[in-house]
């Protein structure tokens, strides 16, 4: 078996190979070696030339910009992507672009295996990673193996969107990259590689989908237009033309790096709209119909805040007022205490109050902590009517606010902000009730002699209320506006 001397410059020779391909494309010309590294030792080289080596590849490692990283890993072999992967996984100390990078080979490496289908085991792929980068030393930290469950949802997320302009108005990508910094150094775990990488694949594959099928639609009613007598000038909506339409370039907007490419992925998200827009102009009938009056009253609303008068107005006249509507949040308020609960068990003593979770972080104080740990949630009685009381509140507070975010995100679409807002909505009403709850038991606690309970109980009352208060004053403007 090889030492780890040796083991280390059978990583750093080929991925030194690549990096020297990768600037030497860029530069048009050979890129000059160190002394010590000439001439290029072609055997195992002694512990000087290795610390070099290291010392050098960090030097053009931070030359090499990701997009020119990712075009030469296309030129690269599997031997080439797998020493990249042990490079970056094993570095010491990780800059911000290593994440990147690594998220590139590892992506790579799924997308390209020999078999077709090779990683639908599951399991399959995690096991590729570890032949790669070798067993962590380390579990996975429970608080990350809850985070990781993220990528389930956004799966299903994704696979359920039908249109480019509604995925661009997720902001899937940006939340996914949040979810990815927010691993610190455990994104280079072989389970949340592997988690990583099947995402991007499957995402990648839906984005180029509906980017297309959204590119073709603009194309085809620009030269609509044409055949009816219309020049580029022509407006299709708003200062939107048909020379803007017909200027798109797809496969070359595709091939540019996502972050490079993103103003123009949101044009042709405002393309999409306006053409989707004006086809429904054209064929929009029958004036006097309750589809017709509610579609107006949905496009006004839309007008007042600014978004594209008449896309998919449907979704702004769904009634919210409804027995189900109230009973899913309240199913979504008891996932949110499962969650909590289970991260709170699972962590240090010493670390349980910070709480990752999708929107960011949130902070328990001590009492709460304590009474996520309890094990007499399911009891009848006072203490367990307390403790799921308290629970709840901070649930509550904790989904008003990733509301509040998910509804700040959107509000500048034409439709996905109206969930969020009817979410907010129902949340304002739930805790009402949960705080006529919280002071019928506060009364009990009191006869009891309970004090310090009530001064829980109210502590969390005044958080969730404080959330309550930012929720009521954003619907207020919505209301008003």
């Amino acid at each position: 078996m090889p030492s780890l001397r040796a083991m280390d410059f059978t990583i750093l020779n080929p991925v030194h190979d690549f990096f020297l391909k990768v600037l030497g494309r860029e530069l048009h010309h050979e890129i000059p070696l160190p002394a010590q590294l000439q001439p290029a030792p072609t055997s195992t080289p002694d512990a000087e030339t290795i610390a070099t080596l290291e010392q050098w590849l960090n030097l053009l490692d931070l030359a090499t910009t990701t997009p020119m990283f990712r075009d030469e890993l296309e030129n690269s072999g599997e031997g080439t992507a797998a020493a990249l992967l042990k490079y970056y996984s094993q570095k010491p100390k990780h800059v911000t672009s290593d994440r990147d990078k690594t998220d590139f080979v590892v992506t790579w490496l799924y997308r390209h295996s020999a078999a077709s289908g090779a990683w639908e085991t599951p399991g399959a792929f995690e096991k590729r990673v570890v032949e790669v980068v070798g067993d962590s030393a380390a579990a996975l930290p429970e608080e990350y193996r809850q985070l990781l469950r993220e990528f389930e949802f956004l799966c299903t997320e994704v696979e359920d969107t039908e249109h480019f302009d509604k995925l661009m108005d997720s902001s899937m990508v940006q939340r996914v990259r949040d979810i990815k910094a927010s691993f610190g150094e455990s994104f280079y775990h072989p389970k949340v590689l592997s988690t990583v990488a099947a995402y991007n694949v499957d995402f990648g594959k839906k984005f180029d989908e509906l980017f297309k099928q959204a590119t073709k639609q603009i194309k085809e009613f620009a030269a609509s237009v044409h055949q009816e007598g219309g020049s580029v000038a022509t407006r299709v909506e708003g200062d939107v033309t048909v020379k803007q339409l017909e200027d798109i370039e797809d496969q070359k907007i595709l091939k540019t790096d996502y972050r490079e490419a993103q103003e123009e992925f949101r044009k042709v998200s405002k393309l999409k709209k306006a053409v989707d827009s004006k086809r429904k102009h054209a064929t929009a009938g029958g004036g006097g119909s309750a589809y017709a009056i509610g579609a107006k009253a949905a496009a006004r609303a839309a007008e007042r805040l600014g978004h594209v008068s008449d896309d998919d107005p449907m979704a702004m006249i769904v009634p919210n007022e409804s027995d189900m509507a109230a009973r899913i949040e309240e199913g979504k308020l008891l996932t949110v205490v499962e969650s909590v609960r289970n991260f709170v068990k699972a962590a240090d003593p010493a670390r349980a109050q910070v709480v990752p979770l999708r929107h960011g972080t949130i902070r328990l104080a001590n009492h709460e902590v304590e009474t996520f740990r309890v094990d007499y949630l399911q009891e009848k009685s006072f203490r367990g009517d307390f403790a799921n009381t308290l629970l709840k509140l901070v649930a509550c507070g904790t989904r008003i606010e990733a509301e509040l975010v998910d509804y700040a995100n959107t509000r500048n679409s034409a439709y996905l902000w109206k969930p969020h807002a009817d979410s907010l909505t129902n949340l304002v009403k739930l805790s009402q009730v949960l705080t006529a709850d919280a002071k019928k038991l506060n009364a009990t606690a009191m006869q009891r002699g309970l004090a310090k309970k009530v001064d829980s109980m109210n502590l969390s009352l005044e958080k969730m209320q404080q959330k309550v208060k930012a929720a009521t004053a954003t619907l207020s403007q919505l209301s008003s506006s």
